[in-house]
């Protein structure tokens, strides 16, 4: 019966720990802007041992050309990041009962219009590249479309909910009945 116990506390604690990093997973945007910070500035990463220290190390190799100046990198990661961020992940698109969700679709046409203006407006005070101009607002709108996807009929944030829930409930369930890991027998009332 004890033995029992403990795995039942084991298992919620794990549910606990995994849906807290699912949460944690859910609002981390930093991969995803790093990438796109890296493309911006004609970089990939490459991660190697060093043999002195047996550490990895990531380095930034040059992978063509920046598609901009620093100011233009700066400005153009400041314009995705404003829409690609952990706040925006509690928007809304709303969906009608045959789930099409108008204010996504305008969304999309508008970022993608009002992203290519900024572009073309700043084109030379950013220094931006030609060639590069097209991906540059593709590769943004890629990005930005995928993420705000996650808004439509409120999912995301029904499902952060879910995943609020289930932690909370699984600590509170564990504070009932008592913990038992590492010998502690104080029994459930």
């Amino acid at each position: 019966m004890e033995a029992s116990q403990s795995d039942d506390s084991f298992t919620s604690l794990t549910r606990a720990y995994n849906d807290s990093n699912s949460l944690i997973i859910r609002l981390d945007t930093d991969p995803e802007l790093q990438r796109f910070e890296l493309l911006l500035k004609g970089l990939r990463p490459e991660t190697f041992q060093d043999p002195n220290t047996q550490m990895y190390v990531t380095k930034y190799i040059p992978d063509g050309l920046p598609k901009a100046n620093s100011r233009g990198i700066m400005e153009i990661y400041n314009w995705v990041s404003s829409i690609i961020n952990k706040a925006m992940v509690q928007g809304n698109f709303p969906i009608t009962e045959h789930g099409y969700s108008e204010a996504y679709e305008n969304f999309q046409f508008w970022f993608r219009v009002d992203f290519g203006t900024f572009l073309l407006n700043n084109y030379y005070e950013f220094g931006l590249q030609e060639s590069a101009l097209q991906g540059l607002i593709d590769q943004a709108c890629l990005m930005v479309y995928t993420f705000t996807s996650r808004l439509i009929g409120n999912e995301e944030r029904k499902s952060m909910s879910q995943t609020l829930k289930q932690v909370d409930s699984t600590r509170l369930h564990e504070r009932e009945r008592g913990f038992r890991l590492f010998g502690n027998n104080k029994q459930a009332s």
